[in-house]
Order: C-alpha cells, then structure tokens, then sequence
C-alpha cells in the first residue's frame, strides 16, 4: 500500500468492494446512515471519548472546514509558520473562514513552544476593535519536517492556550518517514575508585519513504559522555554523533529535499554542588 498521499494512490479493491457494498441499497441522510454511525463508534473507541465525525474528501477540506468552524472572520488561528495549514493549503482557511488570520510563529523541529503561544496571545488585546481575536490553536502531528508533539507538549500547549478559550485543532499528517525498524542503546560504565564514568549509546533508523516517495537511507548515529565526580564538582564532556554521520533526519522540505540531521557537536559542563 502507498501512505504518501490520497491523491496519488488509487483505492485498493477491498476500498472499491465497501464502496459497492454502501451503495446498495437506500440509506438515511446527514450523517443518520449506519456507515457514518458505525465511524463515529469506532473513533469514539479509539479516543476513548464521544465525538462526532464529519467525513470529507480530503484533507484540505477536512483542515478548511474545521478552522472555519472554530474561528469567525474576525478571528486569528495561531499555528507554527511552517505548518501543513500555513504552507500546504493554499489559502484554504482562510477562505472557507471568510477572512480569518493565520500568524505563524517560528519554533525548532517545525514545533509551537507554549512560551511562544503565551507571548503571542499578549500581543493581541481581548476585545480590541482594530485587532483580529485568536480563537484557535493548530498543530501538525507529525510535523513537517517529521517531529512529533508528545502528550505533555499538547497538554502544555493546551494550558497555554486556555486563558482565551482557544479551540485546539490537529492536523494528522500522512505516513511518510516512518521507517520499518528503530534500535536504540544506551549503556554506562563506572570506575568508582576514580570517580569516572563512561557512556556509550546510540540510534538505528531504518529505511524511510519521504512525502514524494524518495527513499531515505537509514542510519546509525553514536552518542558518547564522559563524566568525572571530585568531591562536589562534577565535570561533562558530551559528544553528540560521534562518528560525523551525514544522514537525513526526515524528508519533508521542499518535498524534493531532506531536512538533515545534525553533525557533530561537542559539549561541555561543569557544575557544583551546594
């Protein structure tokens, strides 16, 4: 099967037998049909929670149609500059709001910090005349360049949002990146004697399919510390990607290119304690 996009791939014959299936016979409208009512059971098993779905053709349509419902003309969507809605919709939003404002912040691995969100709702006074009001909050899941948000990242971000009543939308981005196997170790070796500690470790990343269907190559990136305890002091050296290893992190930019991974990085510490 093809994960890279419902525009690309075509229906597979067990899609194209449901389909026939559904459309024998009359059936209720607006969302009272037993398909729409059997979606919405089974969503509401996976989340664990009621919900109500509303099936579309795409996912522009799904994204467009969603921030329209949480946000007026008057309103704005705050969202990360890079994300799906901002770069990938072709001013979809926008247009199905009737006006509302996308304001893009910048955030590392194409992700919103909650210090941003905070410091960005102040800008925007509540019930300003001559200012758009935020009334939603949108992240990618993954993310563009194939970052993930954990749950405490969407708590936080939530919480942040909370004070002006902001809607929180996801969009669920497609499959690419996810590679067939992940390895990752991490092992420690003490000399109590001499208050040392080495650390080896390191991640295996298999091979990858990007959003236009290149194939990345996997890798292997090493990480190593070393650690030295005197009395109270205690001293650092941590070397990030050992080896140099050039290798893509994802294959999202552009949707030709890669986004690559780190090189090495050296750092250091010393600290003390009172």
């Amino acid at each position: 099967m093809n994960f890279i996009s419902d525009n690309i791939a075509g229906a597979s014959p067990k899609v194209m037998a449901a389909i026939a299936a559904a459309n024998d016979g009359p059936a209720s409208a607006y969302g009272t049909d037993g398909w729409t009512q059997a979606t919405e059971r089974r969503i509401a098993e996976i989340f664990e929670h009621e919900v109500a779905v509303f099936l579309v053709t795409s996912g522009t349509a799904a994204n467009a149609l969603a921030l329209a419902s949480l946000t007026r003309p008057w309103g704005a969507v705050i969202t990360h500059e890079e994300s799906h809605v901002a770069d990938d919709e072709c001013g979809a939003p926008e247009f199905f709001s009737d006006g509302a404002k996308l304001i893009g912040l910048p955030g590392a691995g194409n992700k919103l910090s909650p210090a941003d969100v905070t410091q960005t709702l102040a800008r925007f006074r509540e019930g300003a005349l001559h200012q758009v009001q935020p009334q939603a909050l949108s992240i990618t899941q993954a993310t563009e360049c194939g970052t993930i948000y954990t749950p405490d990242e969407i708590r936080a971000l939530k919480a942040a949002a909370a004070p002006r009543s902001l809607a929180l939308h996801m969009d669920g981005d497609r499959f690419a990146n996810a590679p067939e196997h992940t390895v990752g170790f991490w092992t420690r070796y003490q000399f109590p004697d001499l208050g040392l500690a080495l650390a080896l470790g390191g991640d295996y990343v298999d091979v990858r399919r990007s959003l236009s269907n290149q194939k990345v190559r996997p890798y292997l990136v090493l990480d190593a510390s070393i650690i030295y305890t005197r009395g109270p002091w205690r001293a650092l050296v941590r070397i990030d990607n050992l080896t140099d290893e050039v290798y893509a992190a994802s294959g999202f930019i552009d949707r030709t290119g890669h986004f690559p991974g780190a090189p090495r990085s050296v750092f250091l510490e010393l600290s003390r304690q009172w």
